[in-house]
């Protein structure tokens, strides 16, 4: 069997750039994921707390994760990185939104490559660039407190320090899925149309990995824990009160 060889320096690419925003690895919380798990039980909705058609919200988390299942874990591992670029926009109740989530990990072991004489060599430094667009549906559950289930469109952009045998970047194909999950976001009024929203979100990715290998298990799950900035066309004269 054949491998791609490995540079002893890295490459100035977007990938490095994005990975200087790059934070410290942060420890699984089970208590996140029972979080999320509110989301399942039933609550009685009450009348939103503000009045407002369209939305714009902006921000990002230092504390995105993913979680890999099986086999595609011990080639990989587990990752922390970045979302950045988080940016929504809404129209009532649906909002659609886009961002990208930021990972970087040194491979366990070989990998044979798309079922060929190759193999991606162990300890070569895999970045992976989740990119996704996605149309969720906000509901307030308690005062400006809010569940957001969503779907959507997920491309994840692999690159590696691997060069090929003539010393160019080798080429890792990239990935084409489907993501769903949940947000909870906790809204924090400062002014008129202008809000700080605190989130936990929970996300399962449809991601053929088995297309890179067949030594891999399709699939993820990730979560973040972030802040975003909110504003909206208020109407203060048909503002609605909380009772």
């Amino acid at each position: 069997m054949k491998k791609y060889n490995q540079p002893t320096t890295k490459r100035d690419n977007l990938h490095f750039l994005l990975s200087t925003a790059k934070n410290a690895i942060v420890k699984y919380s089970i208590n996140g994921i029972l979080l999320l798990g509110i989301l399942s039980i039933p609550l009685k909705s009450t009348a939103q707390s503000d009045n407002y058609t369209w939305s714009l919200k902006f921000g990002g988390s230092p504390f995105s994760n993913i979680i890999n299942h099986e086999k595609t874990y011990n080639w990989y591992g587990n990752s922390t990185g970045p979302e950045i670029l988080l940016v929504g926009l809404g129209y009532k109740n649906y909002i659609l939104s886009t961002s990208f989530r930021y990972f970087e990990n040194t491979t366990k072991k070989d990998l044979p490559y798309r079922n060929t004489n190759y193999y991606l060599p162990g300890r070569s430094n895999v970045r992976m660039v989740f990119w996704n667009v996605s149309l969720s549906y906000e509901k307030e559950i308690i005062r400006r407190i809010f569940v957001e289930p969503n779907v959507g469109f997920l491309k994840n952009f692999i690159t590696s320090n691997i060069v090929d045998f003539e010393g160019n970047e080798f080429e890792i194909k990239d990935l084409s899925g489907l993501t769903v999950g949940v947000n909870l976001i906790k809204y924090i009024k400062f002014i008129d149309g202008f809000f700080l929203g605190l989130y936990i979100s929970g996300n399962y990715n449809f991601i053929g990995y088995r297309k890179l290998s067949s030594d891999l298990i399709n699939n993820t799950f990730g979560y973040s824990i972030g802040a975003v900035f909110k504003f909206t066309d208020v109407k203060k004269k048909e503002q609605l009160k909380w009772i």
